[in-house]
C-alpha cells in the first residue's frame, strides 16, 4: 500500500546516507545548538511557484498546503495536519489523487483533501481540483493565521494554535468543507462517531482521538478514498449563508 514501482527503499536510504555524511563532514561543533523553527513553532514558510507548497506550525501542530498539485501524487488544499506525538495518519498526512502513481488497491472516486467545495449548476466542485493563491499570512509565537483563495472563489482562513486548528470557509452557493476521516490502516480499523446533533465528529485510533466540530452539520457522503496511509471515509461539513467553520483537535484519550 502506498509504494511506487520504482520506489526501492535501499535506493532512498543510500541517498539519505549521502546527505547525512555531507552534513557530518561540514558540521561545526563550535556553533551553539538552538531549537529549530519546527520545534518552537510560530512560523509559515512558502516555496516558490515551481513547488507551490506552504507550511505552517504553531503550538505543536504542523500543516502543509498544496496550491497547484501534481494530480499523479497530490490534490490541492490542506493536505496535512499533524500534532507532535500523535500518529500522522489520524487526521491527514497526504491528500488523495484519483489515479496516483503509487499502489492504493483501486482508483479513488475523486481527488480530495481538507478543502472547500461549492455547488455550481447542480454539480459539486471541489477545491482539491483547482489552484489556490495566498491572500495573507500572520505569524506570532502563539498563533499562525493563513488565508488562501481557490479558483472556485472560496476563501479559506486557517488559524493554528496549541488548542488546535480552526478553519473558516466563505464563498459561493452551497459552500461546504470536505473532510477525509481515517477509517483503516489495513491492519486496524478506527472508531468513528458522529454526535446526535451532527456537529461533532470523532475518530479514535491507538490511544488518540481526532475531534472535528462545526457550526454547521457533518454528513457522510458514502465515499471511501485511499492514500499511502490507508482508507478514509469522506464526510462533508455544511453551514449556512455560504460559510462554515470547522475546528480540528488532535489529543490523547
Amino acid at each position: 500500500m502506498g509504494c511506487e514501482g520504482y520506489g526501492y527503499f535501499d535506493k532512498y536510504m543510500v541517498t539519505m546516507g549521502s546527505w547525512a555524511y555531507l552534513a557530518y563532514r561540514f558540521a561545526d561543533d563550535s556553533i551553539p545548538e538552538v531549537p529549530c523553527p519546527a520545534q518552537t513553532g510560530g512560523y509559515v514558510w512558502e516555496t516558490g511557484e515551481h513547488f507551490h507548497k506552504m507550511f505552517g506550525a504553531c503550538g505543536g501542530y504542523f500543516l502543509e498546503f498544496e496550491k497547484n498539485a501534481d494530480p499523479h501524487y497530490d490534490a490541492c488544499g490542506l493536505g496535512r495536519i499533524h500534532r507532535r506525538g500523535v500518529p500522522g495518519e489520524l487526521c491527514l498526512s497526504v491528500p488523495f489523487a484519483v489515479h496516483p502513481n503509487y499502489t492504493i488497491g483501486e482508483n479513488n472516486p475523486r481527488a480530495l483533501s481538507l478543502c472547500s467545495s461549492v455547488e455550481k449548476d447542480g454539480v459539486r466542485q471541489y477545491g482539491a481540483d483547482v489552484s489556490y493563491r495566498t491572500i495573507s499570512k500572520e505569524v506570532s509565537p502563539e498563533t499562525v493565521t493563513v488565508t488562501l483563495e481557490n479558483a472556485l472563489g472560496v476563501t479559506e482562513t486557517c488559524e493554528i494554535t496549541e488548542n488546535g486548528v480552526s478553519i473558516r470557509i466563505h464563498g459561493g452557493t452551497g459552500t461546504a468543507y470536505e473532510i477525509p476521516v481515517f477509517a483503516s490502516d489495513g491492519a486496524e480499523s478506527t472508531e468513528i462517531a458522529l454526535s446526535a446533533n451532527h456537529r461533532e465528529l470523532t475518530v479514535t485510533h491507538r490511544g488518540f482521538r481526532c475531534r472535528y466540530t462545526t457550526d454547521g452539520t457533518f454528513a457522510d457522503t458514502g465515499e471511501t478514498v485511499r492514500n499511502r496511509n490507508g482508507e478514509y471515509r469522506h464526510y462533508r461539513a455544511v453551514g449556512t449563508d455560504n460559510a462554515v467553520h470547522v475546528s480540528v483537535v488532535l489529543e490523547p484519550i
